[in-house]
C-alpha cells in the first residue's frame, strides 16, 4: 500500500497511472478498479486514461519499435477503460459485465449501488473479481452521516 499526500495538479494521478496501464498491458486478465470522490472527475480523468492507449497504439504503429517494447506498446493499445455511475448506458454497462472492461473508474456512491450489489447477484462474473488486482483510491474524504456510511 501506497499514499501519496501533495497538492493539488502535483502530478500524483501520473504516480499510479503508469504503472497500473503498464500492469494492465502485461497481463490481458488483469482489472483494476480506481475510486475518485465524484462522478465528474471520473468522467475528466476517463479522457486522460484513454490517451494512454491510444498514444501506444501510435507508436506502434509507426514502425519505430519492435521486439519486447513492440509487445508492451501493443497491451498497452489494447487496455479498455470505461466509467461507472449513475449516468452510465445500459449498453456501457453490458459490456462492463462481458468482462471486457480492464480498467473500471467509478466512485464510491457507483461502487456501493452497482459494483459491490453485482458481487452477490453475479452482475459481475467471479472472474472480474478474481482478476481484481489493483484498486486506487485518487482522493480519500471524510464524510459523515449518510453520504459517509458506505
Amino acid at each position: 500500500s501506497v499514499v501519496i499526500a501533495t497538492p493539488t495538479a502535483s502530478g500524483k494521478s501520473l504516480a499510479y497511472a503508469v504503472p497500473l496501464l503498464q500492469r494492465l498491458g502485461e497481463k490481458r486478465s488483469s482489472r483494476a478498479i480506481v475510486l475518485f470522490p465524484l462522478k465528474a472527475l471520473a468522467n475528466d480523468q476517463l479522457a486522460k486514461f484513454r490517451k494512454f492507449p491510444e498514444a501506444a497504439e501510435r507508436l506502434a504503429e509507426s514502425g519505430a519499435y519492435e521486439g519486447s517494447t513492440l509487445k508492451k506498446l501493443r497491451g498497452m493499445a489494447s487496455i479498455t477503460v470505461r466509467t461507472l455511475d449513475g449516468d452510465t448506458k445500459e449498453s456501457d454497462r453490458a459490456v462492463i459485465k462481458s468482462e471486457k472492461t480492464q480498467l473500471l473508474l467509478t466512485n464510491p456512491d457507483s461502487l456501493h449501488h452497482y459494483l459491490l450489489p453485482g458481487y452477490q447477484s453475479k452482475k459481475f462474473t467471479k472472474t472480474f473479481w478474481q482478476h481484481l488486482e489493483l484498486v486506487v483510491v485518487d482522493e480519500a474524504h471524510t464524510c459523515r452521516g449518510g453520504f459517509g456510511s458506505h
